[in-house]
């Protein structure tokens, strides 16, 4: 069973005929791709993927367990999918993580169809991590390892901070992370900086004798 098929499973409980996720990191989760713009799932059949030009094609091959739609430039994508819920006679849409203003506007161009705030469903199949999942944070583990190692031999007085964060990246590249998370960049602050939490990594050149904040991160299938 897919997990958008895991999705529609809980919409009779909680009276729902649709849902529709925002975020990029679901979406990846429930597709296999990022870069897309709404993944709209009907309470039967595939998901909808709406997509602008710049990601359409990758998304038509890389995007599974979905349809993708291709959305026009200036296009106004809510009302491409309050048409689609009005033709499917929906009346109780849940979504996950929508912005405020961006909540509003949809909610106009749906009119009488409701919208549900229903984030936790997506957060119930999300919390619990299936074999590929645990796979990839384990690899993401290695390479961050790979990443401690690299800092510790390259670490020297005189070398500048971005430096340091390059050499780790790299090292981590080479062996098949995707770039730092997308919460945080690589962080290297020596001396007085180490005392930011997110000092990131600047042209400061490290003393001999300085502490060093460093912290890490690697991306596997996301």
């Amino acid at each position: 069973m897919s997990r958008i098929q895991l999705l529609q499973k809980s919409f009779e409980k909680n009276k729902l005929d649709g849902y529709l996720i925002a975020d990029e990191t679901s979406i990846l989760y429930f597709t296999g791709f990022l870069g897309a713009y709404r993944l709209f799932v009907p309470g039967d059949g595939d998901g909808v993927l709406y997509v602008y030009g710049t990601n359409y094609e990758a998304a038509k091959k890389m995007a599974q367990n979905c349809t993708v739609e291709l959305l026009q430039r200036g296009e106004d994508a809510d009302k491409r999918l309050a048409t689609k819920a009005r033709k499917l006679k929906l009346k109780n849409i849940g979504f996950s993580s929508l912005e405020v203003s961006a909540h509003g506007k949809l909610k106009k161009a749906l009119a009488s169809i409701k919208l549900t705030s229903a984030s936790q469903l997506v957060w119930d199949l999300r919390k619990v991590k299936d074999a590929f999942e645990i796979a990839s944070i384990r690899k993401a583990a290695e390479l961050t390892d790979v990443a401690a190692k690299t800092v510790a031999e390259v670490l020297k007085p005189g070398i500048r901070e971005y430096e340091v964060a390059a050499e780790a990246e790299y090292a981590m590249r080479k062996l098949g992370s995707e770039g730092p998370p997308p919460t945080f960049d690589t962080i290297v602050a020596s001396g007085p900086r180490s005392a930011f939490p997110h000092g990131g990594c600047t042209s400061k050149r490290v003393r001999r004798g300085e502490l060093i904040q460093f912290d890490v991160g690697a991306r596997c299938h996301g």
